[in-house]
């Protein structure tokens, strides 16, 4: 669910902000994954494509019991305080792993470094941002080798599309995210 606080829209003039996220493979794509509770269906949202990405609203009334507010589509840019829609992401690769709700346990994901720009919500352990670029990929625990497995072939031509590195090491996946991305704090 996601946090109560949330600070003013802010937009970083210098750097995007820096976060890290997972997303669900489908079709050799990366999509963004829709839920909040584990042990509950999750649905796949939309594709993600490579450079920019841009978030818009997507009534989500099919979550939530009764009636809530985020059941209709608005008209105010995205991320909006009264809604769900924007892109997400976590400050740090800590809180991506650390988190119950976290999707890297569903099978076929993969976790990445991401840069967030635009109207911007910032919450205790992460952001909402209007644009979305993924910056480098992580292939968790799936490691290169003389004879590479499907999974690693799988993931580097997702690279690929992409345009971004794939890393092995999240050290290295922080310090060259850091080149185009701060870290932000709520």
């Amino acid at each position: 669910s996601k946090p109560e606080k949330y600070s003013p829209k802010v937009s970083s003039p210098e750097k995007p902000a820096l976060g890290f996220r997972s997303w669900k493979l489908k079709d050799n794509r990366l999509y963004s994954v829709i839920a909040s509770v584990p042990n509950t269906k999750t649905y796949s949202g939309i594709a993600l494509k490579p450079g920019q990405n841009k978030a818009s609203c997507y009534p989500l009334s099919f979550m939530y019991e009764g009636n809530h507010p985020e059941g209709k589509k608005h008209s105010s840019p995205s991320p909006d305080p009264k809604c769900s829609c924007g892109f997400y992401a976590f400050h740090t690769y800590s809180e991506l792993k650390a988190t119950p709700y976290s999707y890297h346990t569903l099978t076929k994901t993969v976790s990445g470094a991401v840069a967030g720009s635009g109207n911007m919500l910032v919450y205790e352990n992460g952001w909402r941002a209007e644009q979305l670029q993924i910056l480098g990929l992580l292939s968790d625990g799936v490691r290169p080798s003389i004879s590479p497995s499907d999974d690693w072939l799988l993931l580097l031509n997702i690279a690929r599309f992409y345009q971004v590195p794939l890393f092995t090491d999240i050290n290295l996946l922080q310090r060259h995210s850091r080149r185009y991305a701060n870290q932000v704090s709520f």
